[in-house]
């Protein structure tokens, strides 16, 4: 999964329709986005990396957390 920042609908070209709207949901916030070839793995297993930038883009939605992780990014 990239960490670029990017349309989310660019990166999620692969979603089928039966893909529950939580990941879309996600997409949209900016949580998670597709990988450079435009596709999404919905049956991969993220990695270490992939993980740790879900979870700060979680972060970042957080009222004044945003503010604290930028400075490490």
């Amino acid at each position: 999964m990239s960490n670029n920042s990017g349309s989310a609908e660019a990166g999620l070209k692969s979603i089928p329709i039966k893909t529950p709207e939580s990941i879309q949901a996600g997409a949209n916030a900016g949580i998670i986005q597709g990988y450079e070839d435009g596709t999404f793995r919905p049956k991969g297993q993220a990695t270490r990396a992939e993980t740790a930038t879900m979870l700060v883009n979680l972060l970042k939605l957080i009222p004044g957390v945003r503010e604290l992780v930028e400075p490490y990014l």
